[in-house]
């Protein structure tokens, strides 16, 4: 019998906040969130973590008596997390980027 070997993906979301007053905004509070999920296959990370993040949405009355709604922005992706094991210290997201000038360079 073949043994199934669970992976941890990182999930990556954003949540916009709507409210419904009788005041018009223009501007809209996001939500960038990382959170874990654990497969057999990257497919299965994909399905799970867009379900899990659906379920997360939620709505909740302010201190102005407003409705606040969260609501699923965009599902940006998944991405393997590079340490499976995790304790302190353990990484779970990274990204690269390009053209950027660092600050930390132009101390060193």
């Amino acid at each position: 019998m073949q043994k199934h070997t669970y992976t941890w993906y990182t999930a990556h979301v954003f949540y916009r906040s709507d409210i419904r007053s009788g005041r018009s905004r223009k501007i809209h509070t996001f939500e960038e969130v990382y959170f874990l999920v654990s497969a057999l296959t990257p497919g299965e990370a994909r399905q799970k973590a867009r379900k899990l993040a659906t379920q997360k949405e939620h709505t909740y009355k302010n201190m102005y008596g407003e409705s606040v709604s969260w609501r699923l922005a965009k599902f940006i992706g998944i991405q393997e997390t590079p340490d499976q094991k995790f304790k302190d210290g353990a990484e779970v997201h990274f990204r690269f980027f390009k053209g950027l000038k660092s600050i930390v360079n132009k101390n060193t």
